[in-house]
């Protein structure tokens, strides 16, 4: 099934669920959102060599070495 298929089967389930039960349904959906935004930051930490370049960039910035990014 695809994304938007499953979007409209979740949106029509929901329908019919009374109020405490959505809430129950928004916090799980925030939750997973939360969680996914997370296991990225985890994976994105745990590489060292990109690890490396952030605290590289974060230690420029400090010392005031900016370059100019052009898009």
């Amino acid at each position: 099934m695809s994304a938007e298929t499953y979007q409209q089967v979740i949106l029509d389930d929901i329908k019919s669920l009374s109020s405490s039960k959505l809430k129950e349904v928004l916090d799980f959906v925030r939750y997973m959102r939360a969680k996914e935004e997370w296991d990225a930051t985890f994976e994105i930490t745990n590489d060292k060599k990109l690890s490396a370049k952030i605290r590289q960039g974060l230690a420029d910035v400090t010392h005031g070495e900016l370059e100019e990014i052009v898009l």
